[in-house]
């Protein structure tokens, strides 16, 4: 009888302890890719917006071939402005280029300059560049760092409501030109769209 109090205790105490492990209403840990468990908002873009976005958009630039007919392999590419016109004044569109740009890198078919234009990510490169090219007094050199293309862009929220019932799409809209001769060479939008009601806005 002992014996069974003793192994009835101790099933009792590991019931007890995996119930403490996960409390209800605790944070956990899930993947962003999974859209059967990440949070869904109306009023914002989600991370799974993000990666959905930019991985459609990195799909079609790279099946395009575009940058196969590129002057020089790899192609130098630098990120351009990308315009917000969502109600979010916050928005960080690094959300978006930044998936792109690590995916185009690692394909071995461009390579990405920080140091070029007035939103350079490198700012103390940019500099140090600027004055090697101005001791080497080397205008080959300035031009060798010059993006053969340039991605820039449009993110757009439209949104309805009917009764209870609120839908906002986020367009996001991308186009790669060609610096040498002024011309788009590639052109892409994807489209996401979230339906839900009132009470849900915010989540």
């Amino acid at each position: 009888m002992k014996k069974q109090l003793i192994i009835l205790s101790s099933a009792a105490a590991i019931v007890l302890i995996s119930g403490c492990g996960t409390p209800p209403g605790a944070a956990v840990y899930t993947n962003p890719t999974d859209s059967t468990t990440a949070v869904v908002n109306l009023n914002k873009i989600n991370i799974q917006d993000w990666d959905t976005a930019s991985h459609d958009m990195i799909q079609s630039l790279l099946s395009s071939d575009v940058l196969s007919r590129a002057p020089r392999i790899p192609a130098v590419f630098a990120v351009d402005r990308i315009v917000n016109k969502t109600t979010d004044a916050n928005l960080d569109t690094d959300m978006l280029t930044k998936n792109i740009s690590i995916a185009l890198n690692r394909s071995g078919k461009v390579l990405t300059t920080t140091t070029y234009g007035t939103h350079a990510e490198s700012t103390m490169a940019q500099d140090v560049q600027t004055k090697n090219d101005f001791l080497n007094n080397s205008s080959n050199q300035t031009s060798d760092h010059s993006p053969d293309y340039t991605l820039t862009g449009k993110i757009i929220e439209d949104s309805a409501r009917a009764g209870e019932t609120r839908q906002i799409t986020y367009i996001f809209q991308l186009s790669l030109t060609d610096t040498h001769s002024g011309l788009a060479v590639w052109e892409d939008q994807k489209t996401i769209q979230k339906t839900g009601t009132r009470s849900q806005i915010g989540w």
